[in-house]
């Protein structure tokens, strides 16, 4: 009964011309969360070097060793033109570790294919910028008509160059692709 009273007071109170300017029925401030340090995305960008603890450079042992302390299992395979590969295949994603003729990590990349219309690769952007602050691009690739659209983003970052590419069709089923490079071989930036 107390509660009811106390309720009726409250609503007596909102409804009396001022009364809702008071600072004791003032609703309460809406508490933003701290904003997000802008030093804290490009720390973690210029510590990038690769793939879940597969390094660009990292020797075949060392690679299989990374992803299996992960809990990654890799198949090893030969691409056509002999190069070495590990393949991991988990939840629709396809990651390919690629290695040179020294058998050191010289590329990784991710492919997800079939998603539906283009948010799921704008979730992975918004993921990625979270994480590693904003990107250079976006940059369409202008390599004449395209049937596709597709944007490339590219992160700089301490041992490797992250591109992350949305690509999709006129039926909206998109692909997303993140491929880490050494940062001599990144695509270059608008306007260079």
């Amino acid at each position: 009964m107390k509660t009811l009273l106390l309720s009726l007071a409250l609503l007596v109170a909102l409804a009396v011309p001022g009364g809702a300017a008071r600072a004791d029925l003032a609703p309460p401030p809406i508490i933003h969360p701290e904003p997000v340090n802008p030093t804290k995305p490009a720390k973690r960008l210029a510590k990038v070097d690769g793939w879940r603890g597969v390094a660009l450079g990292m020797p075949l042992a060392s690679a299989k060793a990374a992803l299996a302390r992960v809990g990654l299992r890799a198949e090893e395979r030969r691409g056509d033109d002999g190069a070495l590969r590990l393949v991991v295949k988990r939840h629709g994603t396809t990651t390919t570790v690629m290695f040179d003729a020294k058998e050191r990590v010289s590329g990784i990349l991710s492919v997800t294919e079939g998603l539906m219309g283009e948010a799921a690769g704008t979730l992975r952007l918004k993921e990625l910028t979270r994480l590693w602050g904003t990107p250079a691009g976006p940059v369409s690739p202008d390599d004449g008509p395209r049937p596709v659209p597709r944007d490339a983003y590219t992160w700089h970052g301490g041992g490797a160059d992250i591109i992350l590419t949305i690509a999709g069709d006129d039926t909206q089923i998109y692909t997303v692709s993140e491929l880490y490079v050494p940062k001599s071989e990144a695509a270059p930036e608008r306007g260079e």
